[in-house]
């Protein structure tokens, strides 16, 4: 449901509360994936929806509009993300959390800025 309304947002009225929240669960599900073979699809399908996020934060935090296709890009990572969260452990989920959490940690740490966007596909792409 977080994901679907972090959706929404970004199809209705794009801002960076939304693009944040929904690029944190992305990476929380792919360091859950991660390395698991049955998920191999589902990872680069999600990834691609990142991708996507990633090439249009500028125009999020301007607040434009996103084009169609790059909403569908995101959407079918959303939906893929609801496919697979039945199959997977929870306690995976928690330690991925905690994974990012750390990662985002020493990220800021070794750049010595603030806490970086939480799309770890391309954790420089902000600096505030």
């Amino acid at each position: 449901m977080h994901a679907h309304t972090a959706l929404a947002t970004l199809r209705y009225a794009p801002d960076m509360n939304a693009f944040e929240s929904l690029g944190t669960l992305m990476n929380v599900v792919q360091i859950a994936i991660d390395k698991d073979l049955r998920f191999m699809h589902e990872a680069n399908l999600i990834r691609g929806g990142a991708a996507t996020m990633n090439q249009a934060a500028d125009k999020i935090d301007a607040g434009m509009p996103l084009q169609d296709y790059e909403l569908a890009s995101i959407e079918v990572a959303v939906t893929t993300m609801d496919q697979i969260f039945p199959r997977l452990d929870v306690t995976k989920l928690h330690l991925a959390r905690m994974t990012l959490s750390a990662m985002r940690k020493a990220e800021a740490t070794r750049t010595g800025a603030a806490l970086p966007s939480p799309l770890i596909f391309n954790p420089a792409r902000r600096s505030t």
